[in-house]
């Protein structure tokens, strides 16, 4: 069977690709997800796959197809998790792919920008319950042969009530905004965050850890700083990390926090691999964790580089320019030597 023509103007569509951005239904929220789009039955539909890590956005699947008489649109066929499904319409023209539907209880609209190098997809949409309209944007960026053209980094709450939606998210924010769009970072949601245990943090982070490639970053804070490098030390991932952040991380043993689930280590920097950047955040005016315990993780990683923030709090002023900044640096270094990143 021969491809469909009419939907030959999707083609740049066809792959993996990364997500991020906003929704209305989660005001001053980022989300992370996942789209692909692949072919069925030779080209005759279009097939997408959309995950989006935020418990409240289903995941959904849809199906895209044309009618002869309608060339440059077509309809598209939806269905989630939640067993809603929808009929959509949708148009090109100039790399500008718009899809919506008009219905009195739920309306919505997509457009939908496509980069000269379909590398990267802008979108910006509408929906409408009931006549009340809410805006919100979302940006795409595509792998290539199986290689994320961005720099992959993942973020490690720390523990507390609401501490992902109110606290540590302005962390997040600020590190997308330093980092720019070169980098996704993906801020999952730790489990039962008010009270962190230790072996369900272990467990959500091991998950997280077989969705890395080699190169990711991953930057952890507070009490999420110090699981993760636990964690690590106890079950390294198999891909190489690019580099390793801890931000405001209390540490466990001799002379710092007692911890009936977490036993204190000697061995953090045998632990690490030595071609592994560790990089150790502290505010001088942190107001949760003493101060002297990122020199007590000095000591047990000689080879790490502290950063004392002479000003910054715990939060560090909801502030990542520094850590940015280092991150972009051994990404740089990384590039140098291998002549692409990682």
């Amino acid at each position: 069977m021969d491809p469909n023509p009419h939907l030959q103007p999707l083609a740049a569509l066809a792959g993996e690709w990364t997500t991020r951005g906003t929704h209305p239904m989660l005001p001053g929220r980022t989300f992370h997800g996942h789209t692909s789009f692949e072919w069925l039955e030779s080209g005759a539909f279009l097939l997408a796959h959309m995950r989006i890590d935020e418990p409240e956005i289903p995941d959904g699947v849809a199906v895209f197809g044309t009618d002869d008489v309608r060339p440059g649109a077509g309809t598209m066929l939806y269905f989630d998790d939640r067993g809603v499904s929808r009929e959509y319409g949708w148009t090109v023209s100039n790399k500008i792919w718009t899809w919506s539907r008009n219905d009195p209880d739920f309306s919505q609209r997509m457009q939908l920008t496509i980069s000269e190098d379909a590398r990267s997809i802008v979108s910006r949409g509408e929906m409408s319950r009931d006549g009340g309209v809410n805006g919100f944007h979302e940006r795409s960026e595509r792998s290539r042969g199986g290689a994320m053209m961005t720099n992959k980094v993942l973020f490690v709450q720390g523990g507390g009530t609401e501490v992902h939606d109110r606290w540590d998210n302005k962390l997040v924010a600020s590190l997308e905004r330093e980092l720019g769009e070169d980098y996704a970072v993906h801020y999952p949601r730790m489990p039962n965050e008010a009270d962190p245990r230790y072996s369900a943090w272990r467990a959500a982070l091991l998950s997280e850890f077989d969705t890395l490639e080699d190169g990711a970053i991953v930057v952890g804070h507070s009490v999420g700083a110090t699981i993760l490098i636990h964690v690590l030390a106890e079950q390294p991932p198999k891909p190489r990390l690019g580099g390793l952040f801890l931000v405001a991380a209390p540490f466990i043993g001799e002379r710092g926090w007692p911890s009936d689930e977490i036993e204190p280590r000697a061995d953090f920097s045998a632990r690490i691999p030595v071609d592994v950047p560790v990089f150790l955040y502290h505010g001088a005016e942190d107001e949760v964790v003493p101060f002297a315990h990122v020199h007590l993780y000095a000591k047990a990683i000689p080879q790490a580089v502290v950063r004392a923030l002479s000003r910054s709090n715990h939060q560090l002023n909801d502030d990542m320019t520094d850590v940015a900044r280092d991150i972009r640096a051994i990404s740089r270094s990384r590039t140098s030597i291998s002549g692409q990143p990682q």
